[in-house]
């Protein structure tokens, strides 16, 4: 985890974010770094980043214990510009990476679109109008 932090990531990249966007102004109970942290890895838990999940791993981490609402008083506008200048960064640092893809799609694929998408059951009688993946209807 260490590394990928700080190579995505590096300590003073992190604190000139945190810096430029003000979050780490007259506040000394936070530790704005271990913050940002925690808020990256809270993202991939199946809680997915859900504030509770951020002040757990915040504070089993070792940071100074507030109370709760001056926990998520810190979930405010300066954290916003802080989080988007991360996501910004790691995506650049993502876009430099060489492909890792199989030689021939490697030879053709220039770009990938990745699409989410929602499927809706419907009744079993519209299977044959509505095939699912499995023995339902569905779109």
């Amino acid at each position: 985890m260490r590394e990928v932090f700080e190579a995505t990531l590096p300590e003073d990249a992190l604190r000139q974010i945190i810096t430029e966007a003000k979050f780490e102004e007259r506040n000394r109970k936070r530790d704005a770094l271990a913050f940002v942290r925690a808020m990256v890895i809270s993202a991939s838990t199946g809680h997915g980043g859900r504030q509770r999940d951020v002040a757990r791993i915040y504070f089993e981490n070792g940071a100074q214990r507030v109370v709760r609402g001056g926990f998520y008083a810190w979930f405010g506008k300066e954290l916003e510009h802080t989080m988007e200048a991360v996501a910004q960064r790691a995506l650049r640092y993502a876009a430099y990476l060489p492909l890792d893809t199989p030689r021939l799609l490697a030879d053709y694929a220039r770009d990938f679109h990745i699409v989410d998408s929602s499927t809706v059951k419907l009744p079993r009688e519209l299977f044959g109008s509505f095939p699912g993946a499995g023995d339902y209807a569905a779109l």
